[in-house]
């Protein structure tokens, strides 16, 4: 009987010291270590995916995947061909240019892909847009060749609406209507043009835009 109750209470230890540890459980941050600006991550299926900026690294603009946002693995990268834009760091004449700031999606059983090539430094309102798509983002090869689009801005982001229609949203903060199979758009409108608060002309736009659909 003695033994008998010797071990309940190593067990019973044992499980408030596992309940005790899971609750004060640390990690580290950053939880991708290493450079990786701009990320965008979505959650589809048993994964997180995060893509970020790769700018003249190749191959570039890598995926991560995790099951618990903190244990992540590269996965995939979306740039790993020539084909995909030709001469793209050859002809960059900017050390901080090349791929900024990518979006991630999911949609209809695929994942895309859409962000700018910045060249230089000119800004001139007719940037290299590129959009990419696979439907296993485990498998580099699977991205595939980009359709190329004319953006406004850096910091693109794409959303589906109810009728069909896809929105493109860049910095500025600009929206209009996008094609993803031809790279077409509308004329952009301004929904906000940020702070006049800042003496510099880039600092006054906004960033980033994001238009989140709520869950129903």
């Amino acid at each position: 009987m003695q033994t008998r109750n010797l071990v309940c209470l190593a067990l019973t230890l044992w499980r408030s010291l596992t309940v005790v540890h899971a609750e004060n459980s640390t990690y580290h941050n950053p939880v991708i270590t290493g450079w990786h600006s701009d990320a965008s991550c979505i959650h589809s299926g048993e994964y997180f995916f995060c893509a970020t900026s790769s700018f003249l690294f190749f191959p570039g603009l890598p995926v991560y995947a995790s099951k618990d946002l903190i244990n992540w693995k590269l996965v995939s990268h979306v740039w790993t061909r020539p084909s995909q834009v030709p001469n793209a760091g050859r002809n960059a004449t900017w050390l901080n240019g090349g791929f900024f700031a990518p979006t991630l999606r999911y949609h209809a059983g695929e994942y895309y892909l859409i962000n700018v090539y910045l060249w230089d430094t000119s800004f001139d309102g007719s940037l290299l847009g590129t959009i990419y798509k696979t439907r296993n983002p485990f498998d580099s090869s699977s991205w595939s060749e980009p359709v190329f689009f004319t953006s406004p801005d850096i910091d693109c982001d794409i959303f589906w609406d109810d009728d069909g229609t896809t929105y493109l949203h860049t910095a500025g903060i600009r929206q209009q209507e996008i094609n993803l199979q031809t790279g077409e758009t509308t004329v952009p409108a301004y929904i906000w043009n940020g702070s006049k608060s800042c003496d510099s002309l880039r600092k006054q736009v906004g960033r980033g835009p994001r238009l989140i659909f709520p869950l129903r």
